[in-house]
Parts: C-alpha cells; structure tokens; sequence
C-alpha cells in the first residue's frame, strides 16, 4: 500500500475508534465548543472583519521579530495593532497604555496556544474600550497565566502529534525523488494550523471571552485530538516500517548437489515480504519499552548488523 492508501485507511480507523468512543463518553468532541449564553456577536464598532484581521497579521508577523527580551511581544502587538487603534480611537492614552501593555514578553504556541490566548485578549479589549470593566491588570496576567500551559498542549498537538504523522505519509514519496513530497505536507500543515484550528479556536474564544479556556480545558478536547491521532499515528508508524526498513535474510541453506534452500524467499517472502523488517521493529519497540536507551539501541542495531551481515545470515 501507499502511503496516501496508509493515511486514508488510518483516517477511517481513527474516526471509527473515535465515534464508538464517544458513545462511552459524556457528549461528543464538539460539545465542548458549544456556545451558550451572553457572548461578543461582533456587534457594534467591531466587525468580524476587524477581529479575523488580527489573526491574519499574527499568521505573517508571529515570527518575525523574536529577540531574548520580549520574543513574541513585539509581533502580538504589531497584531493587535489596528484593532486596538479602533476600539481605542477617541482615547489616545489608553491606545498608548494598550501598546506598552502588549509589548512586554510573550511566548506560546503560534498557532493553537496563541489561538486561545489573542481570542480571549481581543474580547477583554474590546470590553475594556467600551466601559472599562476590565482592569489592564486581568489583561496582562491572563497572557502571563496561559501561555505556559497553553505552549505546552499546542506543542504536544501541533508539533508532536500533527505535523509528524502528516510528514510521515510522504517520506517515502520524498525517497523516491519526487519534489512536491515536500512542498504538499507543508502546504497541508500550514492550512491546518493556521486556517484550520487556528483560526476557528480564536474566533470561538473571541465570542466567549474568559470562558474559552476553561471549556476547552473541562471539556478534555485536547486529551480526546491526541487520541484521534495517536492512532492514525499508529498508521504512519507502520506505513514507514513497511516501505523503509529494509531487512532481509541471506541464509542458504543446501539441500542437495544441485538445489539451495533460499530462507528470505522461499519463506519470509511466501508469509508476508516485510516480515523480517517487522520482526526488527518490534524487537527495537519492546527494547524501548522495557527501558532501552535509543541511542543504545541504535548502536546496538549497527553493530549486530554488520556481524550478521559478515556471517552471512543477513543479505
């Protein structure tokens, strides 16, 4: 199989683990993004148009400027910038106030981290602007508060469990020398990052302010994405064993004067092609969890490699 056949089928296999699971849950994944009682509707001096283009200019900007001082600081305020200079137009001072306050150091995941934390700051402006309920206090601790915890899950997400796995389905395109291997999975994980679940995670925390976090959080979204991919993630695993690793037996075993008894092709190969290969990869896999070392275990293989390569019993 492909490796574009491996990730349909894994697709399938996630979602169907996903919806039998669910019915033992309390609530399907999008419950957690229901949205219920008073909310910002873009109503008033703001437009939706005025919210998304805060996104769009952190999309382009998220890193451009990252120093040791304030790393992402400057690029949220540079975000932030024509909308606070709306909602803040006939008070200069607070529009000053609002910069100072959006310049100091910032740091969390661009996409999924910094989707909760720009939504939930844009809300709290806006309230701010309109009759100065919010204090720039809340402000400013909300973005020191979550954008540790909220890196930490956007990581694990975006860079540990997505963007691997998509990758994975075209190494083996990319080993045979076909150019787009490369330019296509990171066409598909910037669409889905930043035009995906970015930019819905930060219009729904935009329209339920404070809240977001804590639905998102109580609501185990994160916990369940990680699961749907962990086992798509499975898939991509087993897809890029199959193709990549190589192992084949050289065993030659004489039967008489005139016949040879060939062990990877008269046996390995009449039971599965990629038998040996697998039987490697689970060797390694039940090394590492028993405790292995990987670099041990890398070396490991290295050296019985090339003994057994030397004796014969591997080709």
């Amino acid at each position: 199989m492909t490796s574009i056949c491996i990730g349909l089928l894994g697709l399938f296999l996630a979602w169907l683990y996903y919806f039998n699971r669910k019915k033992e849950e309390d609530g399907s994944l999008l419950d957690a993004f229901k949205i219920e009682g008073e909310t910002n509707a873009y109503k008033g001096a703001v437009s939706k148009k005025d919210v998304s283009e805060v996104w769009w200019r952190w999309i382009t900007g998220s890193h451009m400027t990252d120093g040791y001082e304030r790393l992402k600081g400057l690029d949220f305020c540079w975000a932030m910038l024509p909308f606070l200079k709306k909602v803040y137009k006939d008070d200069p001072d607070e529009l000053q106030e609002a910069l100072r306050r959006h310049m100091v150091y910032y740091n969390t995941t661009p996409d999924l981290g910094n989707a909760v934390i720009m939504g939930v700051v844009v809300s709290l402006e806006e309230q701010r602007a309109k009759d100065g309920s919010v204090p720039p206090e809340v402000i400013t601790n909300l973005k020191n508060g979550l954008m540790g915890p909220f890196a930490g899950i956007g990581d694990t997400v975006s860079y540990a469990v997505i963007r691997p796995i998509i990758f994975s389905f075209f190494i083996g395109y990319g080993m045979q020398g076909h150019w787009w291997a490369g330019a296509i999975p990171t066409i598909i994980v910037w669409l889905i990052f930043n035009v995906g679940y970015g930019y819905f995670l930060y219009h729904y925390c935009y329209q339920l302010g404070t809240n977001a976090a804590i639905n998102l959080l109580n609501g185990n979204v994160f916990t369940r994405i990680i699961d749907f991919f962990s086992v798509l993630g499975m898939f991509a695993i087993g897809g890029m064993t199959a193709q990549n690793v190589t192992v084949k037996c050289g065993l030659r075993i004489p039967l008489d004067a005139e016949s040879v008894f060939d062990v990877q092709a008269k046996l390995f190969d009449a039971l599965a092609p990629g038998l040996v290969g697998l039987i490697v990869t689970l060797l390694m896999w039940y090394y590492l969890q028993k405790g292995g070392n990987i670099t041990k275990g890398v070396l490991g293989l290295i050296v019985i490699g090339l003994v057994l390569g030397y004796l014969g019993v591997l080709a």
